[in-house]
């Protein structure tokens, strides 16, 4: 037997019968014994047919490992209830110079029962280490119930802080079925996420989308020029308060214009429109500081422009009184002078 090794004591021990009737009697009678333990009769025993338990341990100074598993069997009229239990464990006491304990554990469970009308189908397994007064483990749970639903969970613990997931689906009263992901933790996807459905405004925390809608583009070549945006919000409740942080940029772009001469200096106007409605009116000045001529057209001169000045930006608060789809858009009053353009919408409140 190899040192340090346990196993189950050897018990009942059954001797070698000899030619006298005492040898002989205690030898059947030892054999009786182990049948009747085996069988169940004296209750619960390590290696009966009923639970069984068996168990390898090895100590070495500080260090501990060991091998655990129990199968248990219940037969009874209208009941069945059939589990094994298997466990790992790997332990050293006083580790890094006696400043800490580390613990190292496998646990799983497989459970089968068949009870009145319930039939249930589960596995459990759990990972946990623990060094020190760190303890971090993942537990996960597969079920299926009654043919009637299902079940799969993967739940996180780190001194005592948890999160997971759960995937679960279950037939209706009305016969359909419904399945469910739920997730309690951050998620992040490095690829494109395809959602075939809606989703639901009411479904969005305040703020978990940071931007709801944007559009760029150019303005401003003809009057009546616009650039537009569609989002979706919660609209305005007794309870809830949906506003729209719209936020509009125009940069001056460089080419040709008619103008008049160097140093010119134009107002041009723009607007804000919420689903048709002006929200909001400002304007930007452009100065020519350079310009060369191209050719000579119907008695005037066409130039190349070099712009100077400052771009244009505007933030704009606008509540949103109703749910569902708004449009905003923005529009160039003034021709003739054409901007790089950007608009977006962003829901601040709920």
């Amino acid at each position: 037997m190899p040192e340090g090794v346990d196993t189950p004591p050897q018990y009942p021990a059954i001797p070698k019968p000899a030619q006298s009737f005492a040898s002989l009697q205690q030898t059947c009678e030892r054999l009786k014994e182990v049948t009747e333990l085996l069988t169940g009769q004296r209750g619960a025993a390590e290696y009966s047919l009923v639970d069984g338990l068996m168990q390898i341990k090895k100590v070495s100074g500080n260090a501990v490992g060991s091998i655990k598993e129990l199968n248990r069997l219940v037969v009874e009229d209208g009941k069945v209830v059939v589990e094994r239990i298997e466990i790992i464990e790997a332990e050293i006491v006083a580790a890094r110079a006696g400043e800490v304990d580390l613990h190292a554990k496998i646990t799983k469970v497989e459970t089968v029962s068949a009870e009145a009308t319930d039939a249930v189908a589960r596995d459990v397994e759990t990972l946990e280490t623990t060094v020190g007064e760190n303890t971090a483990s993942i537990t996960s749970l597969t079920q299926s119930v009654d043919g009637m639903s299902v079940l799969y969970s993967m739940t996180g613990e780190i001194d005592g802080e948890t999160g997971g997931f759960i995937f679960q689906g279950a037939q209706q009263n009305n016969g359909d079925v419904v399945f469910d992901m739920i997730f309690n933790a951050n998620v992040t996807i490095n690829g494109t996420l395809l959602v075939r459905d809606s989703v639901p405004t009411t479904a969005v925390a305040p703020r978990a989308i940071s931007r709801v809608a944007a559009n760029v583009g150019t303005i401003g070549a003809t009057a009546g020029d616009t650039l537009s945006v569609t989002a979706s919000f919660i609209g305005s409740t007794s309870t809830n308060t949906s506003v729209a942080m719209i936020m509009i940029t125009l940069t001056p772009q460089q080419g040709p214009l008619w103008v008049l001469g160097n140093g010119a200096v134009t107002q041009r106007n723009y607007r804000v429109l919420a689903d048709g409605v002006p929200i909001k009116s400002f304007y930007a000045y452009d100065t020519m500081t350079a310009f060369d001529a191209n050719a000579s057209v119907s008695g005037d001169t066409r130039y190349n422009f070099y712009f100077s000045g400052a771009g244009v930006s505007q933030g704009i608060i606008y509540p949103v009184a109703t749910e569902g789809t708004h449009t905003l858009t923005l529009e160039a009053q003034t021709g003739g002078f054409i901007m790089d353009a950007s608009i977006s919408v962003t829901e601040l409140a709920r």
